[in-house]
């Protein structure tokens, strides 16, 4: 069989995560021939049953004419033949064979409000009242989806009336932490990590004023929160980190490399996601695999990934003076309880081998 891929727009961040983990299996799926559409940024090595064509869709209206006819000419002027189509960027194509829609944009099925006047939520604003109709353009009752979680199936057969039997949860791949790391030690000063981009719906702000709070009763001390961007990259956080009197107790680590980043979460007392805005929320899940205590966000995402782990408490993402006490808590754990103190999560839902599973029905 013969396969469009689109993921034109999946050059970084989770988008690029998603890419890598299909391409890392397609290769497995040998039946099979992919001819898979790609940003001109990144270069990919051929493989016996991948090919790539490089596409410069850089802009939003760039993205919308490839989406809806550039696609459809490229595959008729150079005469290639397929059965079906997946896109992996969210939005439906413009094509007459079955199409499976990768949806991991959670903006527009969230209940939250988004400020068409306020420069950071504009994009945010038009994702949720303008993404959908994008995103369900040329879909029809052939058409499957592809989810992440529980809750973003819920909420395509509520609000947008897509009918269950054509929804898949498939979840996200975690980090491969055997044997990396993992004797590290856990770190003497009290640490939190918080692996997020700095993005204001990923609510670090909740997290200093709760540091704020503890400061003011005396109890701050040393305690440290460790964040995975660099001074400079959200001047709004830095900002509130000197007002709130908050420098020494912060720790810009950057961005991290895979490894880096296990390290970082076995060394630290506590992984902090305060985020309010997720489709998954993969961080949850690696802490989760490590036997890490998890302070989150208590919204549908963080309940489906961690729904049968013992290891997290779920926080009232808005609600600082909680947050302050629970971090209290975890100033106050030994060393010894800090370092895989619960049974990491082993889960036994649906992974990539049954997304290609689908794609071969």
């Amino acid at each position: 069989m013969k396969i469009i891929v689109n993921a034109t727009a999946l050059d970084s961040g989770g988008g690029l995560t998603i890419l890598n983990q299909f391409l890392e299996n397609a290769q497995k799926n040998i039946k099979n021939e992919y001819i898979v559409f790609v940003s001109g940024s990144l270069a990919f090595e051929e493989s016996p049953n991948i090919k790539y064509v490089k596409v410069n869709n850089r802009s939003w209206l760039q993205r919308i004419h490839w989406d809806w006819c550039g696609l459809k000419a490229f595959l008729k002027k150079y005469n290639y033949q397929y059965n079906k189509v997946i896109c992996l960027q969210n939005t439906s194509l413009n094509v007459d064979v079955e199409q499976i829609i990768y949806l991991h944009q959670s903006i527009p099925l969230t209940d939250f409000s988004f400020n068409l006047f306020d420069k950071e939520q504009f994009k945010l604003f038009l994702y949720k009242h303008f993404y959908p109709f994008f995103i369900f353009r040329f879909a029809n009752n052939n058409s499957k989806f592809i989810v992440q979680t529980k809750w973003m199936k819920e909420a395509l057969i509520k609000k947008f009336k897509i009918q269950e039997q054509n929804i898949t949860i498939i979840k996200p791949d975690v980090l491969n932490v055997k044997g990396i790391h993992l004797q590290d030690p856990v770190s003497e000063v009290p640490t939190l990590l918080y692996p997020a981009t700095p993005y204001f719906y990923k609510n670090h702000e909740v997290l200093l004023k709760a540091f704020k709070r503890l400061k003011a009763y005396g109890e701050l001390n040393n305690l440290v929160l460790q964040v995975t961007f660099s001074l400079g990259d959200c001047p709004v956080f830095d900002n509130a980190v000197k007002a709130y009197g908050l420098i020494s107790n912060i720790d810009y680590l950057g961005v991290l490399p895979q490894d880096k980043l296990i390290s970082m979460y076995v060394q630290c007392h506590a992984v902090v996601f305060p985020s309010y805005i997720e489709t998954f929320g993969l961080p949850l899940s690696e802490a989760a695999s490590l036997g890490k205590k998890v302070l989150c966000a208590d919204l549908p995402y963080s309940r489906d990934v961690l729904e049968k782990y013992d290891g997290a408490l779920f926080i009232d993402p808005f609600n600082e003076l909680d947050w302050a006490e629970q971090i209290l808590r975890i100033k106050a754990l030994k060393l010894n309880e800090c370092k895989f103190s619960f049974k990491p999560d082993v889960r036994l839902d649906l992974g990539w081998s049954d997304f290609f599973t689908i794609i071969n029905e």
